[in-house]
């Protein structure tokens, strides 16, 4: 995406010619990771210190994790071997022999204990750089995005930047389900990571915030795993769960206005549209906010920034539903519905027969991409999102909580050779 990854300062289309360090940026956990310099303004992402009101099923703080622990030096080692684990019996609760015909596959207080073994694994394997692990208990856009991380980060054999954070307490909204595949719905009241300091007014390091997740079982064979797993730092009112038959989550509600399968699509068109137009789209459904509006204007002046630096961007958004999956849940009589939306990006030299440098530290551009010269660029990423759509047309204003994500992939063209 054009703001999360940036051209040489100083474009040289010489062969081995120096460029300054530029920057590049992604959203992880409610921070942006920078390298170098920084750049723009930044996002902070929506958010309060519960996304319904702190309605859910709570658990206690694991006090084995506390506040910004990083991975401690000696353990790296162990780290590097990156081998799977046995997961805990309770990532693969409740057991079959527990539940009759007709009986719920997950109650909430087993869900809570799902999220909070989630929790150590995937804290520690976030901070170790661990893709065996992320690929035991995330999958679709939680896991391609966290495994792009840290990929990035054994390319250029960087200790994360991601810090092991504190669980202060769980909140799970489960829907009443007899069969697989099964889904619920969990905020982890947290901290930013304590390794990053934002600046220009953004959130300092260790604030409070908030992960949503949405966690999916396939079958009795397979774990709990997390799907969706975006943040929130900034307060914004959303209000409690909606609590069906038996304690259970109601039915998401089917609002008579806009279908939600067709939200992501609108929010993918809405950020295009501020991309090439360089304006806020008209009469779009969305509150203003972080996501929304602050994000549209850092888009806006993506285009001419790209161009300073000797690159001519050509992106776009989209939504695949039936790749990345919509899970939708009841959340104080509206349905709230968390999903993925991707982008593409292609650069390319401003100038005939320059080049695009990348240097030996991949600090140019994304950690994905090898040192080299370019004469184009590809990069791939998502991010993900929840929206909150009311049910009644007289109320179409959709707020969009979270973005999580950044770039998943990036090739390129190489000066005088195949693409890579």
């Amino acid at each position: 995406m054009p703001i999360l990854r940036a051209v040489p300062d100083n474009f040289d289309p010489t062969p081995g010619g120096e460029a300054a360090p530029a920057r590049f940026r992604r959203v992880v956990r409610g921070v942006e990771v920078r390298r170098r310099m920084v750049r723009s303004v930044v996002v902070v992402l929506s958010g309060s210190a519960c996304l319904a009101g702190c309605g859910g099923t709570t658990a206690t703080v694991d006090r084995a994790l506390l506040p910004g622990a990083a991975v401690p030096a000696a353990a790296r080692g162990a780290c590097a071997a990156d081998k799977p684990v046995r997961l805990p019996g309770v990532m693969y609760g409740p057991s079959s022999a527990r539940s009759g015909p007709g009986a719920a596959v997950i109650a909430s207080g087993q869900a809570a204990r799902v999220v909070r073994a989630f929790w150590a694994l995937e804290e520690r394997a976030s901070a170790c750089d661990e893709i065996a692990v992320t690929d035991q208990i995330e999958m679709g856009p939680a896991r391609e995005f966290a495994n792009a991380v840290s990929r990035g980060d054994r390319a250029v054999h960087a200790v994360s930047l991601r810090t092991v954070r504190p669980l202060y307490s769980v909140h799970v909204y489960v829907p009443f389900q007899t069969g697989y595949p099964a889904r619920f719905l969990a905020q982890v009241v947290t901290t930013t990571y304590t390794r990053v300091d934002l600046g220009n007014g953004g959130p300092p390091p260790g604030s409070p915030a908030v992960e949503i997740l949405v966690f999916v079982r396939s079958g009795l064979g397979s774990p709990w795993k997390a799907a969706i797993d975006t943040i929130r730092t900034e307060t914004t009112y959303v209000d409690a769960n909606t609590v069906g038959q038996n304690g259970f989550e109601a039915p998401p509600p089917h609002p008579d206005w806009v279908a939600p399968s067709a939200v992501p699509g609108m929010l993918a068109h809405y950020w295009t549209e501020w991309l090439d137009t360089g304006h806020e789209p008209v009469r779009d459904p969305f509150v203003p906010g972080p996501a929304t509006t602050q994000f549209g204007r850092q888009l806006a002046a993506s285009p001419a920034f790209d161009l300073s630096r000797g690159s001519i961007s050509r992106a776009f958004y989209y939504a695949d539903p039936a790749l990345d999956g919509l899970y939708q849940f009841a959340v104080d009589g509206q349905n709230l519905t968390c999903f993925a939306v991707r982008y593409h990006l292609t650069l390319t030299p401003a100038i005939a027969g320059h080049f695009l440098l990348q240097d030996s530290a991949r600090t140019h551009y994304g950690r994905l991409l090898p040192a080299g010269g370019y004469s184009s660029i590809d990069e791939g990423g998502l991010h993900q999102s929840c929206a909150l759509i009311p049910t009644q047309g007289s109320h179409r204003r959709i707020i969009i909580i979270g973005m999580q994500g950044g770039y998943a992939s990036e090739s390129g063209q190489t000066v005088g050779s195949t693409p890579l």
